[in-house]
């Protein structure tokens, strides 16, 4: 660094005296000869600089005695608690739904159809209820000779219901009378048949109550007791006392024992069937068990003692009921069972109001029902079965018709047990409250013993029905019905026929004017099909009604 000064300030010591001399030079014209030495590579070479310190050797540490201990005490601090007031937000309370007590109903329609029907019931309560219920249903035209076979119903209920933490209760008390007339006779010009003359009327009456305990108590038992009379245009009545319990008792949630038992007696009087009472004693135990995971079993079984001549008065039933998830959605199921069927007038007379007199009942004994089955949801709105079922039934009845009357029907009985074979398949499909699909279709065959055939016992039957409501405004709801392989025998052919198959095609439009007022129209048969369901009674066309409801 000194050198590189000394050298910068020769050239401009010489510098400055070039200047000068070559001012010199103009003023005396003459130049003196310098010579300029730089020297370029020039080492600058310092002296080894004296060390005045040394390095610090490091000691070995030594032990602290005593050694040093350390203790940590638990520090708590008790604050007062803190008075925290909060005040929620307060949200308008919203208005329920206002409920309607009641409505009235009325219709009109082709084959001289009124209709009237109103329900009223007491102010919404959660301890009780208490409402009546009324309905005139009348065709009073049909498919033969007009008035000849017209049919209709009156009739009206009263109803009470009390609700408490420990008890449920109800009571009903209903009457209704529903005419009917015996228009199967053979057609012929010549003969005047007068509506009145062929009239049959039934008068129902019922009353029964039912007392049950809370649904959330490990025992849960439902006590039931009845009475019911009907009486004819004639000379029959039939008086029906019966008494059901059924309870469930739970062990674990996986296990519970399940027992029902009933009682019945019936006392029917004919002009040739004097009073005798008819008494029919039921009662089942079922335990259900979890063994393995997604299986479920239930186990027990049924005796029946019952009073009818056409067989033994004492039956034992072994029954057994299972359920297994295969996957997710799909179960399968089989189970064995057995019951008596009560059979009574009432329930005859409901089925075929066309019933001889005197006629010959007996409960139905189904001796043993396997029955099998699959199960499936593909989604949450779509479900799907297929099963099928071998049943023994003995006392099964059929009905044909009198021979020295074709107008009405007798009850036929095999000697032995009639067998049934049934193969069925449904789909449901429903998207909320909007649409709803339902299918189902059976087949059935009947194996008898001494009779020919399984008179008036259809061999298939389809039945489709839909609901869909558009924008809460206007709702549709029908249905088709294919029923058919009935077969009859023919007296008056003195042969066996088949009846023809039964395609029955409904629909109802309901539109809503308000809340509290719809229009509708509903229609039945709609494709005209003439068809029996039962031999020389063919039903009637086309037949429409429409009307009015309102709420209030």
């Amino acid at each position: 660094m000194y050198n590189m000064k000394s050298i910068f300030i020769n050239i401009v010591v010489s510098v400055c005296l070039g200047v000068s001399f070559q001012a010199i030079a103009q003023t005396t014209g003459e130049l003196e000869n310098v010579e300029i030495e730089i020297v370029k590579e020039r080492k600058i070479a310092l002296p080894e600089a004296e060390r005045k310190f040394s390095k610090i050797t490091p000691h070995a540490s030594e032990p602290i005695s005593p050694p040093i201990t350390y203790s940590f005490k638990p520090l708590n601090v008790e604050l007062p608690l803190a008075n925290l007031v909060v005040k929620p937000l307060k949200l308008k309370k919203e208005s329920e739904p206002e409920a309607k007590r009641g409505y009235f109903s009325a219709g009109y329609g082709n084959f001289a159809s009124p209709y009237l029907e109103a329900y009223y019931t007491s102010k919404r309560s959660a301890k009780q209820l208490v409402g009546a219920s009324a309905i005139v249903d009348v065709w009073a035209k049909g498919p033969v000779d007009d008035r000849n076979s017209g049919n209709g119903i009156y009739g009206f209920s009263l109803f009470g219901a009390s609700f408490g933490n420990t008890f449920k209760t109800d009571v009903n008390l209903s009457y209704n009378r529903s005419f009917w007339h015996f228009y199967g006779y053979p057609q012929d010009p010549a003969i005047n048949i007068e509506a009145g003359n062929i009239r049959q009327h039934f008068d129902r009456f019922s009353l029964s109550a039912t007392i049950a305990n809370g649904s959330k108590s490990k025992f849960v038992y439902d006590l039931k007791g009845g009475f019911g009379y009907i009486q004819d245009a004639y000379a029959a009545r039939e008086s029906d006392v019966n008494l059901s319990f059924s309870s469930a008792y739970s062990l674990k949630p996986t296990r519970k024992v399940i027992t029902n038992a009933s009682y019945q007696l019936i006392s029917r009087k004919d002009v040739l069937v004097e009073a005798k009472p008819r008494s029919l004693f039921q009662a089942e135990m079922l335990y259900t068990i979890n063994p393995i995971d997604r299986l479920l079993i239930d186990v027990g079984f049924g005796v029946a003692y019952e009073n009818d001549t056409l067989d033994k008065d004492f039956h034992f039933y072994p029954k057994a009921h299972a359920r297994y998830e295969l996957t997710k959605g799909v179960l399968a199921k089989a189970s064995l069972s057995g019951q008596m069927r009560s059979v009574s007038l009432h329930t005859l007379t409901t089925e075929n109001p066309w019933l001889a007199p005197n006629v010959l009942i007996q409960h139905t004994n189904e001796a043993f029902v396997l029955e099998a089955g699959l199960e499936a949801a593909f989604a949450k709105n779509f479900k799907a079965e297929v099963g099928a079922s071998v049943a023994s039934l003995r006392n099964l009845y059929f009905y044909t018709n009198d021979a020295t009357d074709q107008s009405q029907f007798l009850l036929s009985y095999d000697d032995k047990a009639t067998e049934r074979i049934n193969f069925y398949g449904i789909i449901d499909h429903a998207v909320s409250k909007r649409s709803v699909i339902s299918l189902r279709a059976d087949w059935f065959n009947y194996v008898t013993d001494t009779l020919s055939a399984a008179w008036h016992r259809p061999t298939y039957k389809v039945a489709l029905q839909s609901t869909y409501n558009f924008f809460q405004k206007l709702k549709l709801s029908g249905g088709v019905t294919f029923l058919g392989g009935m077969k009859a025998y023919n007296f008056a052919e003195a042969k066996a026929v088949t009846l023809e198959p039964a395609i029955d095609f409904s629909l109802r439009a309901e539109y809503f004017v308000s809340d509290k007022l719809l229009l509708f129209i509903q229609g039945a048969n709609l494709l005209s099909s003439d068809y029996n369901l039962y031999l020389n009674y063919p039903v009637r066309g086309a037949q429409v009604r429409a009307g009015f409801s309102w709420s209030f």
